[in-house]
């Protein structure tokens, strides 16, 4: 199965580290589109960016230092942490 870097360097011709840093910016300007569109909401309603949203920190948590779709174990100490082992308050 081929990855988003993959994708990315076969697309750009570029270095692993180079696919990286475009894939963050891509995600920097993402976020900052997410952000602005709940900040003034003029075409879709709250609602359906309240998901778009959630989706979008359930898509950053997984692949933020590691592919954690595909390498569960990249996140299984923090889902642990949250559902299995949590605080107590």
């Amino acid at each position: 199965m081929v990855s988003t870097v993959q994708t990315c360097m076969n697309e750009n011709g570029c270095t692993v580290e180079e696919a990286n840093e475009k894939l963050k910016e891509v995600v920097e300007q993402a976020w900052m589109d997410i952000c602005e569109g709940c900040i003034q909401p003029t075409v879709h309603p709250l609602v359906v960016l309240s998901r778009v949203a959630n989706l979008a920190r359930v898509t950053d948590f997984l692949y933020k230092h590691d592919d954690g779709y595909t390498l569960g174990y990249s996140v299984k100490g923090t889902l642990d942490s949250v559902y299995v082992h949590p605080m107590d308050v």
